[in-house]
């Protein structure tokens, strides 16, 4: 499931899809951040902000193995508000190597995160097709 927040849906489901449509079983469209939140708890689902923090546990580490729902919270390109990090049941981060900035597109970091998620549940793999280009 994919939660969108905010008022300007249109773009954020255009930037969702990119140019090549993909399969994504459902979009809900909140108006707020703490209604999404919300309704996600009442649920049962623990949120991993996407977030170097000073809890943040590396994402490698799968630190959401033991809860039964999980959902990501990715924030802007500057990170997570303080606003949204107090939605947070807890925080994971990229693993970085090397002498760079300590930054990630949140977009990236997201499909990081997410990536580690799905190999940890045993998703299946999307079969491929070699394109003829």
């Amino acid at each position: 499931e994919v939660v969108i927040v905010g008022r300007d849906t249109l773009t954020a489901v255009k930037t969702l899809w990119g140019s090549h449509p993909i399969s994504v079983p459902i979009i809900r469209i909140e108006s707020t951040l703490k209604k999404a939140i919300t309704r996600l708890k009442a649920a049962g689902y623990k949120v991993f902000g996407i977030e170097i923090e000073e809890s943040s546990q590396p994402v490698s580490s799968l630190p959401f193995a033991h809860t039964h729902h999980t959902a990501f919270l990715a924030g802007a390109e500057w990170g997570l508000s303080k606003d949204a990090m107090s939605f947070c049941d807890g925080f994971v981060y990229i693993s970085q190597f090397g002498a760079g900035v300590p930054c990630i597109n949140v977009g990236m970091a997201s499909s990081i995160a997410l990536h580690y998620f799905a190999e940890w549940r045993n998703e299946n793999e999307k079969t491929r097709k070699i394109k003829d280009y």
